[in-house]
C-alpha cells in the first residue's frame, strides 16, 4: 500500500477510552496479538483461554468489563456458550464473537444463530479496532 494510505489508516484507528475488554482466545499467539493491539489503542485487557475462564473472569470483573471478545469454539467451554450463560444474568452485556471456522462447520457443531456480530479470523488490527469501537459506541 502507498505510504499515505497506511498513514491514513493508522490515523483512523479507533482509540480506546480506557475501557476493559475481556478477550477469550485459546490460541496463545492470537490472544497475545489481540491484547497488544487493544492495549496499544488505549484499552485494558483481561485474558481467558476458554469459556470457563470467561465466566470466572466476568464474575470477578463484571463491573469493569465493557465488552467481551470471544472465540466461538474453544476447549472445555465455547465462547458462544459462555456468552449465553452470562447473558442469562446480564442480558445487556456487549460482545463480539470471533471464529476461523466457516458457517457450515459452526452449524455442524450446533451453532446456528449468533446473538452478536461475528469477526472472521484472521482479523486485521484495523477491522478489530473498528468492530470494538462500533460495539462499544452502540
Amino acid at each position: 500500500e502507498p505510504v499515505e494510505e497506511i498513514k491514513e489508516k493508522r490515523a483512523d484507528l479507533a482509540r480506546g477510552k480506557g475501557e476493559t475488554i475481556l478477550v477469550a482466545e485459546d490460541d496463545e499467539s492470537g490472544r497475545r496479538l489481540i491484547k497488544v493491539v487493544l492495549e496499544h489503542q488505549g484499552y485494558r485487557v483481561i485474558e481467558a483461554v476458554n469459556g470457563i475462564e470467561v465466566i470466572e473472569q466476568f464474575r470477578e470483573h463484571s463491573q469493569d468489563i465493557a465488552l467481551m471478545l470471544l472465540d466461538v469454539i474453544m476447549p472445555d467451554m465455547h465462547g458462544y456458550d459462555a456468552l449465553s450463560m452470562i447473558r442469562q444474568q446480564f442480558p445487556d452485556t456487549k460482545a463480539i464473537l470471533m471464529s476461523g471456522y466457516t458457517a457450515d462447520i459452526l452449524e455442524q457443531r450446533g451453532i446456528t444463530e449468533l446473538p452478536v456480530s461475528l469477526l472472521k479470523k484472521p482479523i486485521s488490527p484495523h477491522k478489530l479496532l473498528k468492530a470494538v469501537r462500533d460495539v462499544l459506541d452502540e
